[in-house]
């Protein structure tokens, strides 16, 4: 039986038109930057408890460190489309786990844009925060404080500062440690 080419062109033109969706409906739901940031709401920070061990850590993130030393965790993490760089230390004592600092660039050429996706991580953070911990304590403009027991029953604390005015692109600044003794 010969098949007809107008048929056969209509069938892989709409096959191709099916990929072609299909395919840009996964990249038109990319993470955003708030999930990439926090990762999740549970544990202290990005599903992780202060005093955990830092092999605990390791595990809990899904990349490999970019630095890595007997008491210190660097990761570095880029996302090209949203113009992000995300950058995660994690610092360790006999305890475990003491202080994770996470700092937040948006480098899009737009610049009213990246300072828009700034304040709009700022915002979505402070909800999770206040969610979390209650209200929290206004130490300026551009810097909240929440005071809270973490999970593993340890005085914590977590600030989130909005650099954006002091760097030279629009940042903002996520620290969670423990009580200093």
């Amino acid at each position: 039986m010969r098949q007809n080419p107008f048929f056969v062109f209509v069938l892989l033109l709409a096959a191709g038109l099916l990929l072609t969706t299909l395919e840009s409906c996964n990249k038109s739901n990319p993470q955003t930057l708030f999930t990439s940031v926090m990762k999740s709401s549970e544990g202290d920070i990005r599903g992780i408890t202060l005093n955990s061990d830092l092999e605990s850590v390791k595990k809990m993130e899904s990349e490999k460190p970019d630095s890595v030393a007997d008491d210190y965790l660097l990761y570095r993490i880029s996302l090209p489309e949203k113009y992000a760089n995300i950058e995660i230390a994690y610092s360790f004592d006999e305890k475990g786990l003491y202080s994770a600092d996470i700092s937040v660039q948006v480098k899009n050429p737009d610049t009213a844009k990246a300072i828009a996706a700034i304040d709009t991580l700022q915002t979505k953070i402070t909800k999770l925060m206040t969610k979390k911990y209650g209200s929290p304590v206004k130490l300026s403009d551009k810097v909240l404080l929440w005071n809270y027991t973490s999970p593993s029953g340890t005085g914590a604390s977590v600030q989130l500062m909005n650099n954006t005015e002091i760097e030279d692109v629009p940042s903002l600044e996520l620290l969670v440690q423990t009580e200093v003794e």
